[in-house]
């Protein structure tokens, strides 16, 4: 599947989606999305060795380009957007937030459901699936 960037960037084939990567599953009516958002934009913006991708679902676009001004520090990392909930089928959860840990051969390594509440949470997943420190 591929899904079309949230905003002007490319489109993401996630099928080819090569790690290590961080893969986040948000919609910006959801509470505890908004809350980890700031975790995973301070690990993301200090962590290059990774990929993070955000992955919107079951929203309009407004209100998700709208989100990012209410994350600090904002959001720099690409979304895309997935109004079938395609992902959210695929690593069986029933809703966000969901967070999937992609390996450098493209392979879920591990799946988070529910949100993040530290980014010394988030890191240590990324040291312990990613095999990098962050």
């Amino acid at each position: 599947m591929t899904l079309a960037c949230l905003g002007t960037g490319p489109s993401v084939r996630m099928a080819g989606l090569r790690g290590p990567a961080v893969v986040n599953v948000w919609g910006s009516w959801c509470m505890p999305c908004q809350q980890e958002a700031t975790y995973l934009s301070q690990v993301a913006s200090t962590t290059p060795r990774v990929r993070f991708l955000g992955v919107d679902t079951e929203d309009s676009s407004d209100s998700a380009l709208d989100f990012d001004t209410h994350v600090s520090p904002p959001v720099h990392y690409p979304s895309v957007v997935d109004q079938d909930k395609k992902v959210l089928l695929a690593l069986r959860s029933p809703g966000p937030p969901v967070t999937a840990f992609v390996g450098a051969d493209g392979t879920v390594v591990f799946t988070k459901r529910g949100a993040y509440t530290s980014t010394t949470q988030l890191r240590a997943d990324i040291a312990r699936y990613l095999h990098v420190p962050a």
